[in-house]
């Protein structure tokens, strides 16, 4: 009993005085700064070599720059006795001088997010990109954009005597998407507004996760790790006006966001394009052929909407439309025909886009990967990916026969090898019941088409 009595004397002197210790809810009597960075990777998509680069570039900027005013002001308001002044710039390289040495007597927050956008793994192209068969369904919204974000949050406290303390680090993370149609997915200009979407949602997303978490931490961590520095009221500085603003110099050499995702491809690469790569090649030059007695594939081949596709697929028509990915329809005529080579070559009425490069079609060997593109039937581009499984010869004029067989509609589409290079303008060929899928190589077509091409 009487060593209990000792005990409980003990715990009253304790919560009676607690020592140096400050209440854990007592907010930080210091001001400081906020500096936030945004690094992109875009692992699967070029839209970083592009124009949108630039304007990107303004997208975080702006947002970082967002986030940083209204954590500053919830801090302020919950956590922070003093002010929070945000530092300007999403890169890392521009605030990374600054980090090292900070302000004696102040505190930085650091949020740095780590963003990779891309297409899911579960959305249809996925099938595409395991080899298989598929049809890109214009209408449909089969396909999921992702933008997966690491954050990690620090606040560090720099000392008099130019220490610098970490006080608290957190992770945090969260996942967007948005749903899309194949047109959309295969688009830079819609990935570009994908992305400034997803990256707002992203951090919004993030802030709400460091609000519910991190303020009573901070006070609690920040009090147990720097209680005598924070505790002296000698060493704070006016907490009712801003810290000093802080010269900030980006850096213009290798940018925090130059990593291998972003390095800018040849353009013509010699390693193979994997297929979602070759549909941002090759698509927006590909065209459906609608006439009064069906359907064919065609693709353009010079400037001035030149087109390419069989004769017989626009023979003997008074109405000929064509139709890209895209939606954009044009009326289009017969400029020249070529019988021999089941071969014509139309106008596209007020067609102004780039032409498919056109390849050596003499380096294509049996068992080349190869893969067919063009609108079968009623549905939307679709490729196919194969091999040629022999070189054959209808008179004088070799022909590719590949494999699997592609689909009606497919007539006057391109072959392409593994950079993207037309090889050939496929065609279907049916002996009795069996129907093989063919392509005329482009170096026999090249004679029909060279007076043509600009």
């Amino acid at each position: 009993m009487h060593r209990l009595h000792i005990i409980l004397m003990l715990s009253l002197l304790f919560l009676v005085f607690p020592g140096k210790e400050l209440p854990a809810k007592e907010q930080i009597n210091r001001s400081g700064y906020i500096s936030v960075t945004i690094e992109p990777l875009f692992p699967d998509s070029e839209i970083w070599e592009t124009s949108h680069r630039q304007n990107l570039e303004q997208v975080f900027d702006q947002q970082s720059k967002r986030f940083a005013e209204s954590l500053a002001k919830e801090l302020e308001q919950s956590t922070i006795q003093g002010r929070l002044r945000p530092l300007p710039g999403h890169r890392l390289t521009d605030t990374e001088d600054f980090r090292e040495t900070g302000s004696p007597g102040n505190l930085l927050f650091t949020v740095d997010f780590r963003i990779r956008y891309g297409l899911s793994k579960t959305s249809s192209l996925a099938a595409c990109l395991s080899g298989i068969s598929c049809f890109l369904l214009s209408p449909a919204n089969l396909f999921s954009y992702q933008a997966h974000t690491k954050t990690v949050v620090s606040l560090f406290y720099y000392t008099s005597d130019n220490r610098r303390l970490r006080l608290v680090q957190q992770n945090y993370r969260t996942m967007n998407e948005i749903s899309g149609d194949f047109y959309e997915a295969m688009s830079m200009t819609q990935e570009f507004k994908w992305v400034t979407e997803l990256t707002g949602d992203a951090l919004v997303d993030i802030e709400r996760q460091i609000l519910q978490k991190l303020p009573d931490e901070l006070k609690k961590r920040s009090w147990q790790k720097a209680s005598e520095e924070l505790g002296d009221s000698a060493g704070a500085r006016d907490t009712h006006h801003l810290p000093p603003a802080v010269k900030i110099r980006p850096k213009t050499g290798k940018s925090a966001t130059s990593n291998k995702s972003h390095e800018k491809p040849a353009p013509f690469p010699a390693e193979s394009l994997n297929l979602k790569q070759m549909l941002r090649l090759v698509s927006q030059s590909i065209f459906k052929v609608r006439t009064e007695r069906g359907t064919g594939s065609g693709f353009i081949f010079s400037a001035g909407g030149l087109g390419i596709t069989n004769l017989h697929v626009v023979e003997d028509t008074e109405q000929l439309t064509v139709r890209f990915h895209d939606g954009e329809v044009a009326s289009a005529s017969i400029v020249e025909r070529r019988p021999n080579l089941d071969l014509a070559i139309l106008r596209c009425e007020g067609i102004d886009r780039k032409p498919l490069d056109l390849g050596d079609s003499t380096m294509v060997n049996i068992a080349d990967q190869i893969t067919a593109i063009g609108f079968p039937l009623e549905f939307g581009l679709s490729m196919k990916p194969g091999r040629i499984i022999s070189i054959e010869h209808f008179g004088a004029t070799p022909l590719f026969h590949f494999d699997p067989a592609v689909f009606h509609g497919h007539s006057g589409g391109p072959l392409v090898n593994s950079q993207g290079e037309v090889v050939g303008i496929v065609f279907a060929r049916t002996i009795g019941d069996q129907r093989t899928t063919m392509a005329i190589p482009i170096k026999e077509a090249l004679p029909f088409l060279r007076p043509y091409i600009d």
